[in-house]
């Protein structure tokens, strides 16, 4: 059942049209992903479905009574409210519900006859709002969320302007999930999360109960969390049942199809040309008709050819034997960020740097470039080695610079071994003349991006340092990237929380865990799985810990225990006291035996048997007695 269908939607900005006549319709439970390169208008047509903005034409319906809530890239909530009264403000709903089936079930309690059943049938309908909500255990619910998202409880009461951008996103992100409306709309959700919160949010989102459509670069998300993708492909949307990797063999058959198809087409207009070229008289309707299909086979556009990024890294410069060493490296702000971090580049590494947000990744990279100082701690650069650095901010560009003028004083320059003007070099990374007269400050992500790949290019580094690179590119600007770092003869270092991306350029792994930073050779895969069996390992020590303190417990607590007779004990304690009157009746002929002198003169050798016999009785009598004390304290007790 359609919870949403939009049909002929146009939407354009000036002279540029973004799209027109397109036609999407949503399912009640179904997950979709809109993908395309950037700029094609996916957060704008993202936000004519969720409401925000209207389309210059076509028409938009709504299940009647749907929930919708919509997560922009840049969240908008009032400055000075905080987390907590965001996310209070969601669930008010909620409280308000409960607190009304409370009151129901005080007047059924009290109601009669004739106003029982309109009463009952209010409190079911409560019921099932606040169990659609979760509202019964909401408190808990609202802590589990925060918690997972990574927001901290000394935030909860921070103005949210004064929060970081990624901070807004996630206090966004917690208020949609909490709401639980029946359409979740949600502009590039992975920005900012790290890889843990990552996982979180898609086993969140693959049990989601209503429909999602989301935007997101991230394939690993894609592939794990959607039950359909659309494509934004040349103006046109193309859907593609399934996840990721679904997507990308029906992109790939539809491509072929294609091909095969301008191909037939290039076939036939050579043989009407030909036939054009050899000048038949054009007298019959016959004639006439093949001169049209030639004209209109030549007139035909193909598949339009879309420009691509022209990423390649190359270094002159060879690294050395020191590339890069840190040793003991330390750094506190308001509270330690990180302490006795050890590290050292290898050749051929291409390393990815990862950990949960805030542990210090980035204060790592500005620390090895120089651009801040650590507090304690060495950091040792090779005599050969070249860094080229992109930063998170992206702020290594001024931002009043035109995009030419960033790019280079010189009407030439200098990419490997080639020669090339500036302007074609910038056409490269698809800044038309156009976009080349732009100023920096205007630039989107995506295009700031792609104009610091095109200055590291330029800097003939061997070692590169980048800092979310992954941030604002789209998929097949990804792919171009992933494939140029492969290519890369030098060492890279990279913070990325993609996933994919990990996999695909890296060989290894540093991992901040428990402040320092663990190496593990291999990719993020390889890592995952070194990682779950230290998880598990450690949870099975700590089970068994578990179960040997519960059994010392148990131990202790039966020691304590007041212990009543057996049936043997009870038997013995019954007869202990003849036993004891036989041994002594013993003791006392030995004793009687010894005193006789008359076994002196007759039997001396005797006397030793004897004496040895009445220390042993003597012994034995203690032990009985001392036994005869503890059976009658157990029976006692």
């Amino acid at each position: 059942m359609n919870l949403l269908n939009a049909q002929n939607l146009s939407k354009s900005y000036g002279p540029r049209t973004l799209f027109s006549n397109l036609d999407l319709a949503i399912d009640n439970t179904e997950r979709v992903a809109i993908v395309g390169p950037n700029g094609c208008g996916k957060s704008t047509l993202l936000k004519i479905l969720a409401g925000v903005i209207e389309p210059d034409d076509g028409t938009l319906a709504m299940r009647r009574e749907a929930s919708v809530c919509y997560v922009s890239q840049e969240p908008e909530f009032d400055d000075k409210a905080t987390p907590r009264q965001i996310v209070a403000q969601v669930m008010e709903p909620v409280r308000e519900a409960i607190e009304r089936y409370d009151k129901l079930s005080m007047e059924v309690a009290s109601a009669d006859a004739t106003s029982m059943d309109a009463l009952l049938e209010e409190q079911a309908q409560i019921q099932a709002l606040i169990e659609r909500l979760g509202g019964w255990s909401w408190e808990h619910r609202v802590e589990s969320v925060l918690e997972q998202l990574g927001i901290r409880p000394d935030d909860l009461d921070r103005r949210f302007g004064a929060l970081s951008g990624g901070q807004r996103r996630r206090v966004a992100l917690a208020h949609a999930l909490l709401a639980s409306p029946d359409l979740l709309m949600l502009d590039e959700p992975t920005n900012h999360l790290d890889a843990e919160t990552l996982e979180w949010l898609e086993g969140t989102l693959q049990n989601w109960p209503g429909a999602l459509v989301l935007i997101t670069h991230d394939r690993y998300f894609l592939d794990r969390v959607t039950t359909r993708i659309v494509e934004f492909d040349q103006s046109t949307l193309y859907s593609h049942p399934g996840n990721y990797a679904a997507f990308v063999e029906r992109k790939l058959e539809r491509m072929r199809t294609q091909s095969k198809a301008e191909t037939k087409r290039q076939k036939l207009l050579e043989r009407e040309m030909e036939w054009l070229r050899r000048s038949p008289k054009a007298r019959t309707t016959k004639a006439r008709a093949r001169v049209d299909r030639a004209e209109a086979l030549a007139n035909a556009d193909g598949p339009e050819k879309r420009l691509d990024l022209n990423v390649d890294f190359r270094s002159m410069k060879r690294l050395g034997g020191i590339i890069l060493e840190i040793s003991n490296l330390a750094k506190n702000y308001e509270r330690p960020v990180f302490d006795s971090l050890h590290m050292a580049v290898q050749r051929q590494d291409k390393i990815g740097i990862i950990g949960p947000n805030g542990c210090g990744k980035s204060t790592l990279m500005r620390i090895l470039m120089g651009l801040e100082r650590q507090d304690v701690g060495q950091v040792q650069w090779g005599k050969n080695s070249r860094p080229g650095y992109m930063s998170q901010t992206r702020d290594d560009l001024n931002p009043d610079d035109t995009v030419l003028e960033s790019i280079s004083d010189n009407d030439h320059v200098r990419v490997g071994e080639r020669s090339v003007h500036r302007r074609t070099y910038l056409k490269e990374f698809l800044f038309d003349d156009g976009a080349q007269r732009k100023k920096v400050s205007t630039l989107s992500g995506g295009e700031r991006c792609r104009l610091i790949l095109a200055k590291i290019m330029l800097e003939n580094a061997n070692m590169l340092l980048l800092d979310e690179p992954t941030n604002d590119l789209d998929i097949v600007s990804l792919q171009i990237l992933e494939d140029a770092l492969r290519r890369f003869e030098g060492c890279i270092l990279l913070v990325t929380h993609d996933r994919y991306f990990l996999n695909k350029v890296c060989n290894v792994i540093m991992a901040f865990e428990d402040g320092s930073l663990e190496r593990y050779d291999g990719d993020y895969d390889f890592y995952r799985k070194r990682r779950d069996e230290r998880l598990a390992e450690l949870k099975r020590q700590r089970q068994q810990a578990k179960k040997a303190a519960e059994a010392q417990k148990a131990a202790e607590a039966q020691a304590k225990k007041p212990r009543k007779l057996s049936w043997d004990e009870r038997k013995e304690l019954e007869g202990i006291e003849g036993v004891i009157l036989e041994v002594e009746e013993r003791k006392e002929a030995v004793e009687a035996a010894l005193a006789d002198p008359a076994l002196y003169r007759d039997k001396p050798q005797k006397v030793a048997t004897l004496s040895e016999e009445l220390n042993a009785l003597t012994a034995k009598i203690e032990g009985l007695y001392a036994r005869w004390e503890e059976l009658e304290s157990l029976q006692e007790g």
